[in-house]
């Protein structure tokens, strides 16, 4: 299997964690954090969701999905990081990893 068939497996996978409410978004927010974010998102990304949040007046884990597709976390953030989300929500079962 190829790194692009698992990112995109993985980038379903997260999508349906959300979905199926096994994480939410604070949860990953939690685990993938503002910091690991500018880290490893490209400078264009970043200042878009800057921009955005200035004005909508706010920054919340639901806005920053808004803006950053899971598609592009499994991108651009350590696999591991998406993982471990994953496996809290999975491990407590109640959508806040």
């Amino acid at each position: 299997m190829s790194n692009d068939t698992r990112a995109r497996w993985l980038a379903r996978m997260v999508e349906a964690g959300l979905t199926h409410k096994v994480i939410s978004p604070a949860a990953l927010v939690a685990h993938a954090t503002p910091e690991l974010m500018a880290e490893h998102l490209p400078p264009e990304l970043l200042a878009q969701l800057l921009a955005s949040s200035l004005q909508s007046g706010q920054f919340t884990p639901d806005s920053v999905l808004a803006h950053v597709s899971t598609e592009t976390l499994v991108t651009y953030l350590p696999h591991n990081i998406l993982w471990a989300c994953l496996a809290a929500g999975l491990a407590n079962g109640t959508g806040e990893a």
